[in-house]
C-alpha cells in the first residue's frame, strides 16, 4: 500500500513540475509590457508520430469562470495549413491586439470565459508546429492529421492535464476544420474509451463539407456556379445582362452531375473578371482584413492589420520564450498559414461521418454555424444545399435568435444538428463578429448541459 501511494505520489510531483515548466505568467506588450496574465495558462508541444518526429504545438487557457467544472472545448484552425494561434489572437482567444497602441488587450468575448480551451497548430509544419521526417513540408493528409490529433488529445488528458480526463469535451473549429473535426470525431468514436464517452458532439463554423449536389469549399460544380453567380448577383455585383446570360446559354439547366460546359465556364470566368479582387471570405470588407483562410486579398501598404501584427508579435525571440514555442532552427518562421506544408485530402464526403454519428451517438449536440457575409470561401447557402442532403426531421422552424433584442441571425434545428447564421459576420465568425458568436456558443453549450441534467 505505501509502494502504491508512493508511487502516485511521484507521478502527481511529475505531473506538476512538467507543468510550471509549461505555464505561460506573462507576455510582452500585454497591459503595457510583461503584466501577468489574468488566469492560468500552458503551452508547449506535444509528440504525436515518434517515426516522422510530428511535434503539436498547443496552448491551453484555462477557464475565467470555474475551471473544475467547466467543459473543455478544443479548437482548431482552417486551411489546411493555417495555425490555431489566429484563433487564440484574433478570434475567440482571451487577447486581441490594439491595432493603434499594437499592444495586447484582453478580449471580453473571448470563450474562456465560460470554458476551458485549447488551441491547437495541426497539422505538424502549421506554426509552431514541427516535424523532423520530411521537414519543412512535413507531407501529410487528413487520415494522418485525424489519428495525430487523436493521439494529441490521448496524451494531453492522460499525461499533461489528467484532472481534465472525463470533463465534457467538446470539438471546435473553423474552415477546413471542417473536415479536421468530423474526422477526429469519427477516430475518437472508433477508439472508444473515457474520451468517446466525454465527448458531447461538437461546433464548427463555415465549414467544408464536400457533397453530391455541390460543395462547400470543395470541388466545384455547375450547381456551385450556379449558387455563387446567384449570391454575386443578388449583392449588386453582377449586371442583369450578364445574370440573364447564365440562363439564356443553358447553364442553369444543368443536371448538379453533368460537367462544366465550356461556354458556362467562360462565362462565369467573365463574370468573375469584372468583379475584379475582393476578398472571399466577407462581403463587406476594407482591403486590411486579410483573408484568414487562403491569405490571397490585396492588402494597403502600410496598414496594420491584427493579423500583421499577430505575425510580426509571435516571431519575436522574447515572445517565443514566453510561450514555450522554441523549436528546431531548420522550422520556418511563423506564418498564420504555412507555406510549406504538404497536404492531401484524402477525406472528400463529410456527410457520411455525420450519418455515422447520427446513428451511433444520437446523444450528440451538433452545431454548423456560418457568417452570412461569406461571400465566396463558403457560403452559407452551400452549406444549407449540403446539409440538407441530410434529410433530418425539422424539431424547431427557422427563426431569428437575438442578442439584446436585435436579431444576430437565424437558426433552424433538426432531430440531430442545428444550423445557425451569424447575421454581419465573414468566414472567420470570431473574428468579425465577437460578440454574438460569444453568445451562439456559450448559449448553444448551456442549452446541450441542460438537456442532460
Amino acid at each position: 500500500m505505501m509502494r502504491t501511494v508512493c508511487l502516485i505520489a511521484a507521478v502527481l510531483l511529475a505531473v506538476a513540475f512538467a507543468r510550471s515548466a509549461r505555464q505561460v505568467t506573462s507576455l510582452p506588450q500585454f497591459d503595457g509590457n510583461f503584466a501577468d496574465l489574468p488566469f492560468n495558462s500552458y503551452s508547449g508541444f506535444i509528440e504525436t508520430d515518434l517515426k516522422k518526429g510530428n511535434n503539436l504545438f498547443y496552448w491551453f487557457a484555462e477557464s475565467q469562470n470555474d475551471v473544475s467544472t467547466d467543459p473543455l472545448l478544443v479548437w482548431f484552425q482552417g486551411g489546411p495549413g493555417c495555425s490555431g494561434m489566429e484563433g487564440f489572437f484574433v478570434e475567440n482567444g482571451p487577447f486581441r491586439f490594439d491595432v493603434e497602441t499594437q499592444n495586447l488587450t484582453t478580449n471580453p468575448w473571448s470563450w474562456n470565459r465560460f470554458a476551458n480551451v485549447l488551441y491547437v497548430e495541426s497539422p505538424a509544419a502549421v506554426g509552431f508546429s514541427y516535424c523532423t521526417v520530411g521537414a519543412p513540408g512535413c507531407a501529410t493528409g487528413d487520415f494522418d492529421t485525424a489519428q495525430n490529433n487523436l493521439v494529441f488529445i490521448q496524451k494531453f488528458l492522460s499525461e499533461e492535464f489528467p484532472e481534465f480526463a472525463g470533463r465534457d469535451l467538446w470539438l471546435t473549429g473553423e474552415s477546413y476544420a471542417g473536415a479536421y473535426v468530423p474526422q477526429l470525431t469519427h477516430a475518437i468514436i472508433e477508439t472508444g474509451g473515457a474520451i468517446a464517452k466525454s465527448l458531447q458532439g461538437f461546433m464548427i463554423g463555415n465549414p467544408v463539407l464536400d457533397c453530391a449536389e455541390g460543395h462547400a469549399g470543395g470541388t466545384p460544380t455547375i450547381d456551385t456556379l450556379t449558387l455563387q453567380l446567384d449570391l454575386w448577383y443578388w449583392h449588386g455585383w453582377v449586371s442583369f445582362r450578364d445574370f440573364k446570360k447564365w440562363d439564356q446559354i443553358g447553364c442553369r439547366a444543368r443536371n448538379v452531375n453533368d460537367p462544366i460546359p465550356a461556354d458556362c465556364n467562360s462565362h462565369y470566368n467573365q463574370v468573375q473578371d469584372a468583379i475584379g479582387p475582393y476578398n472571399p471570405d466577407d462581403m463587406y470588407s476594407n482591403t486590411c482584413t486579410g483573408n484568414g483562410t487562403l491569405d490571397i486579398t490585396a492588402t494597403v501598404p502600410g496598414c496594420m492589420s491584427a493579423n500583421k501584427l499577430l505575425t510580426k508579435y509571435l516571431n519575436r525571440a522574447d515572445v517565443q520564450a514566453a510561450i514555450h514555442a522554441q523549436g528546431p532552427a531548420s522550422r520556418p518562421k511563423w506564418e498564420t498559414c504555412s507555406n510549406v506544408l504538404n497536404y492531401t485530402s484524402n477525406w472528400v464526403d463529410q456527410l457520411g461521418l455525420y450519418r455515422e454519428f447520427f446513428a451511433k451517438r444520437p446523444d450528440f449536440d451538433i452545431l454548423i454555424y456560418s457568417g452570412d457575409v461569406d461571400i465566396a470561401t463558403v457560403p452559407f447557402a452551400f452549406t444549407n444545399e449540403c446539409l440538407d442532403l441530410l434529410d433530418r426531421p425539422v424539431t424547431s422552424k427557422w427563426q431569428r435568435w437575438t442578442v439584446d433584442g436585435e436579431t444576430a441571425g437565424f437558426v433552424e434545428e433538426f432531430d440531430r444538428y442545428t444550423f445557425a447564421t451569424v447575421k454581419g459576420a465573414g468566414h472567420e465568425v470570431p473574428e468579425y463578429q465577437p460578440q454574438t458568436s460569444f453568445k451562439l456558443i456559450s448559449r448553444f453549450l448551456a442549452k446541450a448541459a441542460a438537456k442532460k441534467a
